[in-house]
């Protein structure tokens, strides 16, 4: 019996030590994805017009460059932020910002990457960028963000 008991608590830790290394494993992979996806937003952004959700020839670039990072990147979940400039309500804002985040992810989609990678949310004006009432300020706040975050480990389906 103590033998018996011996070898389960040797298996029980060898299965621990084997998921602490594949979740170590997941986080570096997950760090380095989220490296790349910042240096990316970094560089360029996605900027709408006033009132508008729609993407711009030249945001392709971008959304090929973003698309190619998700697909390599299957332990990260991007969660794409619709956001707006202060003016017009708050009603119409929500709006917007939701067809922004979604404008984004169904490009992400078109290009490949698995909408379950993919999460939107609408800021609306709530996280501005300036914060300012000046008028050059407003083309910055009418943005998509992207955040990244680990997706949970999928579990095999008995």
């Amino acid at each position: 019996e103590a033998e018996a008991k011996r070898k389960a608590e040797e298996e029980a830790a060898r299965k621990k030590a084997e998921q602490d290394r594949i979740e170590a494993e997941r986080k570096e992979e997950f760090d380095a994805c989220s490296t790349n996806l910042s240096d990316l937003t970094r560089k360029s952004n996605i900027l709408f017009r006033s009132g508008s959700a729609d993407l711009r020839p030249r945001h392709a670039k971008l959304l090929d460059a973003l698309a190619s990072v998700a697909k390599s990147c299957p332990v990260m979940t991007i969660v794409i932020g619709g956001h707006t400039d202060f003016t017009g309500g708050e009603d119409l804002n929500q709006v917007l910002s939701e067809d922004r985040a979604e404008a984004v992810r169904a490009a992400l989609v078109e290009r490949g990457v698995d909408a379950k990678q993919l999460e939107t949310r609408a800021y609306s004006y709530r996280q501005p960028v300036d914060g300012t009432i000046r008028h050059y300020a407003r083309r910055i706040e009418r943005r998509a963000s992207f955040e990244p975050v680990l997706r949970p480990e999928e579990q095999p389906t008995q």
